[in-house]
């Protein structure tokens, strides 16, 4: 699988889930739906973090990763809000302030990083990544909970040895 089309499938699946949170009315299905929401977003942060952002910057040398990176803060953060107002009144809104910022990271990935990357990186760099990062994807979902895994760190991506 493309790395490219791996991240836009799961920007797919967190915009349907927050859809989803925003149409119920029900607390515990809310709260259900936040927590596949806050997973989801860890394993894809994650991945992001640990493979494609290092990857870009060792093959394309993008300079716009740090933006990229702080967008990322920005979401844990706000997931890590809304995992502190689960049950409270105040999820809803954490909720839809994570949505606002993470539809923003999405579009600004989607329509600005990931062209530059697909003139950059070869198509067989780019499905070698996908698969890499599929099959991470996979042991951290199956692990399930990955939203308590979630780490703040401020490093910006580095290019791995």
């Amino acid at each position: 699988m493309n790395a490219i089309r791996l991240l836009e499938q799961q920007h797919d699946q967190v915009a349907d889930l927050l859809t989803q949170f925003q149409q119920s009315d029900d607390e515990d299905s809310q709260r259900s739906i936040f927590e596949r929401i806050a997973d989801s977003l860890a394993i894809h942060a994650g991945i992001e973090e640990r493979h494609f952002y290092p990857a870009v910057l060792a093959h394309a040398g993008d300079s716009e990763l740090a933006l990229f990176h702080d967008e990322h803060l920005e979401i844990k953060r706000r997931v890590l809000d809304c995992m502190a107002a689960a049950g409270a009144p105040g999820l809803a809104a954490q909720a839809a302030a994570l949505e606002g910022a993470v539809l923003h990271h999405i579009e600004q990935e989607e329509n600005e990083l990931f062209p530059k990357v697909k003139r950059a990186l070869a198509s067989d760099l780019l499905d070698a990544l996908g698969q890499k990062m599929a099959e991470e994807s996979a042991v951290l979902e199956e692990r399930g909970n990955a939203r308590f895994s979630i780490e703040i760190t401020a490093e910006p991506p580095t290019i791995q040895p």
